[in-house]
């Protein structure tokens, strides 16, 4: 259980990291946008943390449901920063790390809208159980 918690603080703190610098990215020029990767290999490790905890306790519904939140997070942040490095930005082609960062830090925001959504859910249907 202590393993899925500091899984937890990891990846908010990689989260956190993620989304601050691609919020400051446009600001300056684009310096933060390393830190979007490093603050994603943060998340990544924290999320490995909760999975392997969440598996080992027989919480296996868990740890499909991060597997599949991570996945398609992953997989759509992929496909349009792929699709950014084939545009032709001209003179201006030094805004494609800029625009990686924003996509990458959107897509960090969604997942964990959609991380609390089925955290809200799943305890209410724990509580219903409970109660039965």
């Amino acid at each position: 259980m202590q393993q899925e918690g500091i899984g937890k603080a990891l990846e908010n703190v990689g989260d956190a990291i993620t989304v601050g610098s691609s919020l400051l990215a446009p600001f300056t020029g684009g310096a933060t946008a390393p830190a979007v990767g490093i603050g994603g290999y943060i998340s990544k490790i924290g999320t490995g943390m909760q999975i392997e905890s969440q598996l080992e306790q027989g919480k296996y519904k868990e740890a499909i449901t991060k597997i599949a939140i991570e996945g398609l997070s992953t997989a759509g942040s992929t496909v349009l920063q792929k699709k950014v490095e084939t545009m032709d930005f001209g003179k201006s082609n030094d805004l494609k790390p800029i625009i990686n960062a924003k996509i990458e830090g959107i897509s960090t925001m969604i997942e964990n809208g959609v991380d609390k959504v089925v955290e809200s859910k799943s305890s209410k249907s724990q509580s219903v159980e409970k109660k039965d």
